[in-house]
């Protein structure tokens, strides 16, 4: 029903948890589960295989902190002068979904305001386009490893098959 009524949505993202990366959730977790204080550079020593295991014994906590750092990023997304800019929130839907290991992922359609319209056959439309994508993204032309390993989506064979 949004697609009849607001067209094509603007953006579409895909955000993942990736909670052992997140050291200030290993630093929580370490506090809530063992009663002990860590720092973040402590945390980031953590083995993987602790840090799963930290992660398995509270996915409620993990569940949240994904949950606060939405919320922050909606912070930074909808301030006046953030990355839209001139392009107002005009309407949104989110879709949570929790991956196999039960971490949340979610889906988000946004519209904009004031947003080109694509139109393959308007050459000024698909200019206006180019420019407006161009105007809220970036690029790092160095890229390290974990930064690679973090881009990639992979599907399982269910979706494959389907």
């Amino acid at each position: 029903a949004m697609f009849r009524q607001l067209g094509c949505p603007t953006i579409f993202l895909t955000l993942s948890a990736a909670e052992t990366k997140w050291s200030e959730l290993i630093v929580i977790l370490t506090q809530v589960l063992e009663n002990k204080v860590i720092t973040l550079e402590e945390a980031e020593n953590l083995s993987y295989e602790k840090r799963c295991d930290l992660i398995r014994k509270d996915p409620v906590a993990c569940v949240r902190y994904f949950e606060h750092r939405l919320k922050y990023l909606w912070e930074i997304l909808l301030v006046p002068c953030g990355p839209f800019e001139g392009n107002g929130l005009e309407d949104k839907y989110i879709r949570i979904e929790f991956q196999f290991r039960g971490s949340p992922h979610i889906h988000v359609f946004i519209w904009l305001k004031h947003a080109p319209k694509y139109d393959k056959n308007n050459p000024k439309s698909i200019e206006q386009c180019i420019e407006f994508i161009d105007k809220l993204t970036s690029v790092n032309a160095k890229p390290t490893e974990e930064l690679m390993n973090v881009q990639r989506h992979k599907h399982s064979l269910l979706v494959k098959n389907m």
